[in-house]
């Protein structure tokens, strides 16, 4: 008897077969007998076969482990435990071709700029680890990336990619025929607290000039307005916690309806609002200022009307509206900014409620940065007031709707900063003068038109709100 093939290397999970070629002492086959078969080794398994007319019987088993196992052929003619042919083979069983592929973190959430990995874990047929294999990954949606990477020892190969650009990324893993996927998106960095100012334009001012309008599109309306530069913020370290984008300000400017405005007027509502100084409720009744993303430079060293860069992209837009009937705080507050070192301001109380708004202007629209859920992604914006005097101005009353030094509004007002602006406005030159807020990443947390309270001179101005 004889057993072919007498070696051979499978992958596991694969059938094997084997022929046995039975002849008689003078070489003719013999036909229509019973050929056992039996497995020891890396894996076990027996059965049995009828010979044909070559005197040939198969056998077939599918091996699961790794290793090495010898067949066995016996031919008992009598059936009595004792072979009068056999012969034996060798079969070694290898790591097979990958067969899955599984992709992790299946999903998953990055603040932009920030490095993602992705492991893909490949395995054969019976889910033995595939050493050494490659694996493409492709990532394709808000960022792009193509490469291949090859599986370690534990049948891993990890991708990582900086994201750079805002949105949902699909990422895909090929190995072979087996292949995985993932999702990846990439959101707007946290909200930094801001130290905002009064601040002029240089220049002439031009007579006659064009209005810039803008739609504006927000949780609570849409809504056409001209804008006025009105002043900037900085980004500002409140009580030593840091600022995640240093380079990325915001320019204020004062809005009004425009003449063709023909949206609906906005109605004042109550809302609740949460941040790191607790919850509070504000009855929001116009309004007031848009915030627009800005790069700044100081003026020295920066020459005087030179570019201070492009407006930073991961900042969002923010429409203010005007907030009475807040809570009186008087929380002294430490602020470090680009300006300087401030630690004798409290925040009174708030002035504005800022959203995140889409605008759009000169047919450029600019969305709402995406983000997660339930982040801090409006500001609140609290007047500052001096801790160190009760009664900053000296008129004898509450300074709580004063800043934190009076305005100079005399010969020598223009005795601020100089700083180079660049938004999607344009260029310009501002000569910043007092700090007036503190904005604050808040939430809301519930709103309610119409809201509690029935004053006509809610913003206290001496008009009438309504109209």
């Amino acid at each position: 008897m004889t057993l072919d093939p007498a070696f051979d290397t499978n992958p596991v999970g694969t059938p094997h077969t084997v022929t046995a070629t039975l002849t008689d002492s003078d070489g003719i086959a013999v036909a229509g007998v019973s050929v056992g078969f039996s497995v020891t080794g890396a894996n076990t398994a027996s059965g049995s076969g009828i010979t044909n007319a070559g005197g040939q019987a198969t056998f077939t088993y599918t091996g699961l482990n790794l290793g090495n196992d010898t067949i066995a052929a016996c031919y008992d003619a009598a059936s009595n435990g004792t072979c009068e042919a056999q012969a034996s083979a060798t079969k070694t069983w290898v790591i097979g071709p990958p067969a899955t592929l599984t992709l992790l973190p299946p999903t998953a959430v990055n603040t932009v700029g920030a490095v993602h990995c992705v492991t893909a874990t490949v395995k054969d047929l019976v889910g033995n680890l595939v050493p050494n294999t490659p694996v493409t990954f492709t990532v394709v949606g808000a960022n792009m990336v193509n490469t291949t990477i090859n599986t370690d020892a534990n049948g891993q190969a990890t991708l990582c990619y900086t994201g750079t650009a805002l949105g949902m990324d699909a990422i895909t893993a090929v190995a072979g025929s087996a292949s995985g996927t993932a999702t990846k998106l990439w959101v707007a960095p946290v909200v930094d607290h801001y130290k905002c100012y009064d601040a002029d334009h240089e220049g002439s001012k031009v007579k006659n000039k064009k209005k810039t309008i803008v739609t504006l599109q927000d949780e609570f309306d849409i809504e056409k307005v001209s804008v006025d530069p009105d002043g900037m913020c900085n980004p500002v370290s409140k009580n030593l916690e840091g600022v995640v984008q240093p380079t990325a300000h915001l320019k204020s400017y004062n809005i009004a309806d425009a003449k063709d405005d023909d949206f609906a007027k906005f109605k004042e509502r109550t809302v609740t609002v949460q941040n790191q100084f607790g919850t509070d409720e504000v009855k929001v009744v116009k309004p007031q200022t848009l915030l627009v993303p800005s790069s700044k430079s100081e003026i020295p060293p920066a020459v005087k009307g030179a570019d201070s860069g492009p407006p930073p992209p991961f900042v969002d837009h923010y429409k203010c509206y005007k907030a009475v009937h807040g809570k009186k705080l008087n929380l002294p507050v430490v602020l470090d900014d680009q300006f300087g070192h401030d630690a004798s301001s409290s925040v009174y109380r708030a002035e504005l409620l800022c959203n995140p708004v889409k605008k759009e202007h000169d047919g450029v629209v600019t969305p709402i940065l995406p983000r997660v859920p339930g982040t801090l992604d409006h500001l609140v914006c609290y007047t500052l007031r001096s801790h160190k005097d009760g009664d900053d101005d000296h008129n004898g009353g509450d300074d709580h709707e004063s800043d934190v030094a009076s305005h100079n509004d005399g010969p020598d007002k223009h005795h601020g900063k100089l700083v180079n602006m660049h938004d999607q406005f344009g260029k310009a030159v501002l000569r910043v003068e007092d700090a007036e807020t503190l904005s604050v990443p808040s939430k809301t947390l519930k709103v309610v038109i119409g809201g509690a309270g029935d004053d006509a001179d809610d913003d206290h101005d001496g008009g009438n709100d309504h109209n």
